[in-house]
């Protein structure tokens, strides 16, 4: 499988439920290491490691789960991750985006700075940079996070900060980056 983009806009069946993963997730099924419930139908991993992710997603159906399971011969090597989940919920972070642009609108309205509604950065915009981008901060190069439990959560960045948040003056870059440059 060949992915183009750093994230894979993905929809639940059954929740109807939009969510991004991240493409290097998507990518690692192509090895043998790595395999989904489906492909690894017939296969027995004895005396390995098997890790299930995302074991409470309303799309793990219990016929998977059983499946999942009894690709060991060994239960005691079976590990079921119960952590956070590893999708992105594209309502939470669209929600998340809204917010930060109200933040930064009304940081810029009491500094002074000026813009029509409609240049103003919006969620599409966002979203499209995400997609353009790959996730890559234009200045570092290394791949910003979607989530705010991201060790370099992505951020909304002015290219001249005497302006404010309009589209032509911003790119989506990582957050490290766009805090550094305020401290020089």
């Amino acid at each position: 499988m060949k992915v183009q983009s750093q994230i894979v806009r993905m929809k639940c069946d059954l929740t109807n439920q939009e969510f991004f993963i991240p493409a290097k997730s998507i990518e690692s099924f192509q090895y043998r290491y790595a395999s989904t419930i489906l492909s690894s139908q017939g296969d027995t991993y004895g005396d390995s490691p098997l890790t299930l992710f995302d074991f409470n997603s309303p799309c793990c159906k219990p016929n998977d789960k059983c499946t999942a399971i009894s690709r060991t011969n060994n239960l005691s090597w079976v590990e079921i991750y119960m952590g956070q989940s590893m999708r992105i919920d594209s309502t939470k972070l669209k929600e998340r985006i809204r917010k930060r642009i109200a933040s930064h609108k009304i940081e810029d309205e009491k500094k002074g700075r000026e813009c029509e509604d409609n240049d103003y950065v919006d969620v599409d915009w966002v979203m499209e940079r995400f997609y353009s981008s790959n996730l890559t901060c234009p200045h570092c190069n290394q791949i910003y996070g979607l989530t705010t439990s991201s060790m370099n959560t992505f951020s909304i960045d002015r290219i001249n900060d005497s302006f404010a948040h309009t589209k032509s003056n911003c790119v989506v870059s990582c957050r490290i980056c766009n805090i550094s440059k305020q401290k020089l």
